[in-house]
Order: structure tokens, then C-alpha cells, then sequence
């Protein structure tokens, strides 16, 4: 097998993977409320993440055997293989696709956890602290005991 030949499909594979993660992106976004299968779906990503890593490391070193010295971007201007390109604008489509949903998934999870504050608050009459006077606060009682 050629170095170019390997380089494709290291591509390949990664592409594979950014598809798993997008996957998962999408399923996370859906169990969001679920924390149990939130956490498996996790640990699935931190394997899927070891092995783009695994898949990026292997590009990188194949990538200096095929251009030392060039940058990516410079070497895809001047190499005449049009699959490559087209595989690498399909990674960082896919790369894209997947920041996207990450960010939602982020909105998503700090509007739910302030929501659930908010309900925090509102089960322990938790009001914000202000000023008053020495013993004009008037004293409330929480259903729920936050002594530590």
C-alpha cells in the first residue's frame, strides 16, 4: 500500500468517526433529562475521541511523508488528487456539523440546569440576600435542609 493510499484512508476513518460522534451528539441532545443513559453515551464519546485522536496522529505522520514542510491547505492547492480534497472538505463539513450540535447541547444543559435552580429556589423559598436590619429577616421553613 502507498503512503497516499494509507493517508485516504485515515480520512476515511476519521470521517467514520466524526459521523459516530455526530450520532451521539444527537442522541445526547434527546437524553438530556435521562442522566443515567447521558453518562453511557459520554463514555461512548471518550472512546470515539481516543480514536480520532489515534486517526489524527496517524494523518499527521503520514501527511509529512507525503508533503515535509507544507501545510495542508497549500499542498491541496497543488496536488492533483481531487479525492483527497473532496475527503478533507467532507471532514471538515462533518467537523462543523459536529461543533454545531455540541454547542446546542451545551445551550441546552445550562438552560436545564438553571431551570433546575430555579426550582431549587422555589422548593426553599430561597430568596436572593440583601441588606436588612439584624433579625428583620423573617425566618421560612424549607422542605429541604441544606446543612452541610
Amino acid at each position: 500500500m502507498q503512503v497516499i493510499d494509507a493517508f485516504k484512508q485515515v480520512i476515511d476513518q476519521e470521517i467514520t468517526i466524526v459521523d459516530q460522534l455526530i450520532k451521539l451528539g444527537l442522541e445526547k441532545r434527546e437524553m438530556i433529562n435521562s442522566p443515567a443513559r447521558l453518562q453511557e453515551l459520554v463514555n461512548q464519546e471518550v472512546m470515539l475521541l481516543a480514536d480520532l485522536e489515534r486517526a489524527e496522529q496517524e494523518r499527521f505522520k503520514l501527511f509529512d511523508v507525503i508533503a515535509p514542510g507544507q501545510k495542508l491547505k497549500e499542498w491541496l492547492n497543488s496536488t492533483s488528487q481531487p479525492e483527497i480534497t473532496t475527503q478533507i472538505s467532507r471532514l471538515e463539513a462533518k467537523v462543523d456539523e459536529l461543533t454545531q450540535i455540541n454547542q446546542l447541547n451545551q445551550q441546552l444543559i445550562a438552560e436545564s440546569l438553571a431551570f433546575i435552580q430555579y426550582s431549587l429556589n422555589l422548593l426553599t423559598d430561597d430568596l436572593p440576600l440583601t441588606y436588612t436590619k439584624p433579625g428583620t429577616r423573617k425566618q421560612t421553613i424549607s422542605i429541604i435542609d441544606r446543612k452541610v
